[in-house]
Parts: structure tokens; C-alpha cells; sequence
């Protein structure tokens, strides 16, 4: 059975953590680690909080990629972002995003393109 990562999404305004497998040789995810994550129709940036072996969701998505082989955040920054979403009353992701290091912060990736067949602004 496959470990199982629970992440907290980099997104404004979101609650709770989040359950995605890890796939098979993605051996270096630990707490702390930064990941990209399918979000919905997004592909969002992620902070592992724990690493679990069960999960009461049946159906994950797997991690997409680790953005980085070094834990960008402690577990007691976790444990205190934790203590500050539920003292403060904010969300635990705007906690953690907080505590990223400069330049690591990015939220979800929106990508755009041009419609099948145009070819630039002239042709819209």
C-alpha cells in the first residue's frame, strides 16, 4: 500500500488538508515538503503536513511532482500554523503560506492559450 499525503493546499481560504497518494518511486516527500497537487481543473503548489498510511477517502489523485528534496517548512511551523488558524480563526492554508520562504510562494498555475486554429490578437 502506497503512503498516503496529507497537504495543505496553497490556495486563499482553504480549511482543511487534503489526501493524495504518493506514487511509487516519489520516494523523497516528507513533512514539510513542497508539492504540486491537481486541484479541481487547477494545478495548484502544496506543503505536506503528515504523511499517513490510512485514509477514509477511496478515491485520491496522486502527487504530481515535489518541488523541492528539502522540507521548505518545520514540523513545529506546521504544528504553530495549526495553533494560529484555530486562535486567530484563519484558514490554515493562509497560516502556512506565511511561513514559506520568499520567493517558494506561488499559488495555483492558471494557464492560458489561444483558440484552435487563431493565430494571434488579430484574429479574435
Amino acid at each position: 500500500m502506497n503512503s498516503i499525503a496529507r497537504v495543505i493546499v496553497n490556495i486563499p481560504g482553504i480549511k482543511e488538508l487534503f489526501d493524495y497518494d504518493i506514487p511509487d518511486g516519489m520516494d523523497n516527500v516528507s513533512e514539510g515538503s513542497l508539492v504540486v497537487v491537481q486541484f479541481g481543473n487547477l494545478r495548484a503548489q502544496a506543503v505536506v503536513a503528515e504523511i499517513a498510511r490510512e485514509s477514509a477517502i477511496q478515491d485520491r489523485k496522486n502527487l504530481l511532482a515535489v518541488l523541492d528534496a528539502q522540507p521548505v517548512i518545520t514540523r513545529n511551523q506546521i504544528l504553530l500554523a495549526n495553533w494560529m488558524a484555530k486562535h486567530f480563526y484563519s484558514t490554515l492554508s493562509d497560516c502556512v503560506h506565511l511561513m514559506l520562504p520568499a520567493g517558494m510562494n506561488q499559488m495555483a498555475d492558471v494557464s492560458y492559450s489561444l483558440a484552435e486554429g487563431r493565430t494571434g490578437w488579430n484574429s479574435l
